[in-house]
């Protein structure tokens, strides 16, 4: 089946790639594997944003160069950074590149993200994942019972 048409289960924990480098797509498609995410792999710009707009993803890591754009030229960066805040807001977005310290706050805060990722410390991708996730689940906590409050009512 198409991954275009796969059927999500509430249960289900959908992450979404564009790397284009083979060994850093498998290290982060086995290491968000390993996490229980379900994966989907962007194929380039158009695919990248008719999934997101498609799929309410969870985790979401970019290339800063997938498709051999430069970094400042990438459409799939510059899609990810002029998201609206209600759709940024369930996503927990990752930026690799050769630019970046890992997790470093202020070059995350700089390409609105939540956190970069070296491609020097991609064999770690799985615990950084793992980190900045629930940190972010501990901030948004009381917002998303909120908003299944209010759902319900």
């Amino acid at each position: 089946m198409s991954q275009a048409f796969e059927f999500l289960a509430a249960a289900d924990r959908p992450a979404l790639i564009a790397i284009n480098t083979p060994e850093w797509r498998d290290l982060t498609i086995g290491a968000l594997s390993e996490l229980g995410y379900k994966i989907h792999v962007s194929e380039g710009f158009g695919d990248f944003a008719s999934r997101f707009n498609a799929t309410p993803y969870q985790v979401v890591v970019i290339d800063e160069t997938f498709e051999g754009f430069p970094p400042h030229e990438n459409p799939t960066v510059q899609f990810a950074q002029r998201l609206p805040m209600p759709q940024r807001r369930h996503a927990v977005f990752f930026l690799i590149g050769d630019i970046f310290a890992t997790l470093s706050g202020i070059q995350a805060y700089q390409q609105s993200v939540h956190a970069v990722v070296n491609y020097s410390e991609m064999p770690l991708i799985g615990q950084v994942v793992e980190k900045v996730v629930a940190e972010n689940d501990a901030i948004y906590a009381v917002y998303r019972e909120m908003q299944r409050r209010v759902v319900k009512s």
